[in-house]
């Protein structure tokens, strides 16, 4: 999506980091079930939220954590993994089942031109390439769902439904240098390691 600066400016981080010369490691994630409202309200015009018929594979924020930690903690890949959710669903389909859901009155347009924070999308742009990793964490049943959120309170369905909320993922930083800890057979001891490693989500072209 060469419209949105957000993702234009994500291309330009990860080009930079590959050019460092440091070991890095980067983490593509699709959506997060968490973000699901702002994607919702986002695509909201006239009171009606206006959805593409496309693939959308959104994971648990719990399950980017641990995709995030192994990599942190493991050898630099050079390179790219990328993460999703362990089920696939059309974007209009899914935003019309979780509205009705959180009671939200909201009508859900299925709208092939339906702009993802600025930008259109096309079949394929948010979910993964072969041999990505899955999630454990699914969207559950849409009954066990219903009573979740009817128990807990309209409120509170990211954690009530689809997953162990995350908020520390949401608030780590696109990239950040970690320093990794490791022991050799010399008489130093211990010897530290920089890697860069970064994590972002699905950037639509």
């Amino acid at each position: 999506m060469p419209d949105n600066g957000y993702f234009a400016a994500e291309i330009a981080q990860e080009q930079l980091i590959e050019k460092s010369g440091i070991p890095f490691s980067l983490v593509h994630s699709t959506q997060f079930f968490e973000f699901a409202r702002g994607i919702a309200d986002e695509a909201t015009v006239d009171g009606k939220v206006h959805m593409a018929p496309v693939l959308f594979q959104p994971i648990a924020g719990d399950d980017v954590a641990q995709a995030v930690g192994r990599t942190a903690v493991g050898s630099p890949l050079n390179g790219r993994v990328e993460v999703a959710g362990p089920e696939q669903f059309r974007m209009d389909e899914f935003f019309r089942q979780a509205l009705t859901v959180w009671g939200d009155p909201r009508e859900v347009v299925t709208d092939p031109h339906g702009r993802y924070f600025g930008g259109e999308l096309s079949e394929r742009s948010l979910v993964p390439g072969d041999g990505a990793t899955l999630g454990t964490i699914g969207s559950v049943s849409r009954g066990a769902c219903r009573a979740r959120i009817s128990a807990r309170g309209a409120g509170d369905e990211r954690r009530g439904c689809y997953s162990r909320a995350s908020s520390l993922v949401a608030s780590w930083p696109a990239a950040v240098v970690r320093r990794r800890k490791s022991t050799n057979s010399s008489s130093s001891g211990s010897v530290y390691r920089s890697q860069i490693w970064s994590m972002t989500e699905f950037m639509p072209v």
